[in-house]
């Protein structure tokens, strides 16, 4: 059995694994670098921007959906202390709630599209579009960082010794 204080070590380094990844990817995206990669001409910008927002709109369905069942995966493993079980609760449920907003929220982003493309026109900037996508996108990151505490957090129940 792994101790609490190595567990807590544990989280620690994950939150900053993800802080430095976090920060890392932003310098990498950032408007500097972004300028430096050479300019070509798209046929047709609406059409690539609608396909690239349903696309990953439905990728994050996906993937939340799959979520879910880990976390319903994780509140059925056995509990190794009295503790553990509203510690595995707060964060598996948490994140299990982060999942289930950012399908609503991908739902509500094709929604968005659907209405933008029978009023004949479609922009990623204008607000019915743009604020779906993004709380189900960073929905679903908080929600996938939640489900990683969850999952470190009860790593005792998840490594079974024989």
């Amino acid at each position: 059995m792994i101790s609490k204080r190595a567990i807590n070590i544990l989280t620690l380094i994950y939150i900053f694994m993800i802080i430095a990844g976090a920060f890392l990817e932003f310098h990498l995206i950032a408007p500097d670098n972004a300028t430096r990669v050479p300019k070509m001409t798209i046929g047709d910008p609406a059409d690539k921007a609608l396909e690239l927002a349903t696309d990953l709109t439905k990728q994050l369905i996906s993937l939340a959906t799959a979520l879910i069942g880990g976390c319903i995966w994780l509140i059925t493993r056995p509990l190794t202390n009295d503790g553990e079980l509203v510690e595995r609760l707060i964060w598996s449920l948490l994140s299990l709630l982060l999942f289930t907003a950012s399908m609503y929220f991908g739902f509500v982003e094709i929604d968005a599209s659907l209405t933008s493309l029978s009023l004949e026109t479609f922009d990623p900037l204008d607000d019915i579009v743009w604020w779906p996508q993004t709380l189900q996108y960073y929905s679903f990151v908080v929600g996938a960082f939640t489900l990683g505490l969850a999952c470190l957090r009860s790593i005792n129940a998840i490594v079974e010794k024989k």
